[in-house]
């Protein structure tokens, strides 16, 4: 070896230096590089969503037969008969017809005249509440009170308004009203 590099010394220093050159432009190559790689993991997200839905709270409206009135103002009384106080509140509608019953069990046949009627939350078997509305016109009148979205239909009522059960009040017959 020591002859070698005596006798090839010029030899050595061209291949010392082709090294060193040849590992200047190799690492000069891969530092300049402009472009990055990068590796991207596809990944799937689960999403889901729980909705949280109200339980019949047991509650039932019925109208009691106490109802009537003038063509000024009909009322009829509601009220909570269920085992259970009733954990939302509720609306009702007024529907009309000039000449018969405007709902009946078999469905609707008649025009609704008011539905901005707010049923407050009731306690179960606590007094009756009063239900008014002020009729524009002679004709026939039934208030209809709605459920409890959740409350199973019983004997044979199973008119639904929107998707709701509903229940419905007596027939309310309004006369003409003569002008003094």
């Amino acid at each position: 070896m020591r002859k070698f590099r005596k006798k090839h010394k010029n030899l050595l220093v061209i291949w010392n230096v082709g090294l060193i050159w040849y590992l200047l432009m190799f690492t000069a190559t891969n530092f300049s590089s402009l472009s990055t790689n990068a590796i991207f993991i596809d990944q799937v997200k689960n999403e889901s969503s729980f909705q949280a839905k109200t339980w019949w709270d047991k509650s039932s409206l019925t109208f009691i037969n106490k109802y009537g009135g003038t063509c000024t103002e009909i009322f009829t009384y509601i009220k909570n008969v269920g085992d259970g106080d009733m954990a939302l509140t509720s609306k009702y509608y007024v529907y009309y017809s000039p000449t018969g019953n405007p709902v009946n069990p078999d469905g609707i046949n008649g025009e609704l005249v008011f539905s901005q009627g707010v049923i407050p939350k009731m306690k179960s078997n606590g007094d009756p509440l009063k239900l008014t509305y002020a009729p524009q016109k002679p004709g026939f009148f039934k208030f209809v009170a709605f459920q409890h979205p959740d409350k199973p239909g019983e004997n044979g009522n199973n008119l639904t308004i929107e998707g709701k059960p509903v229940t419905f009040s007596e027939l309310i017959k309004v006369e003409k009203c003569s002008k003094p």
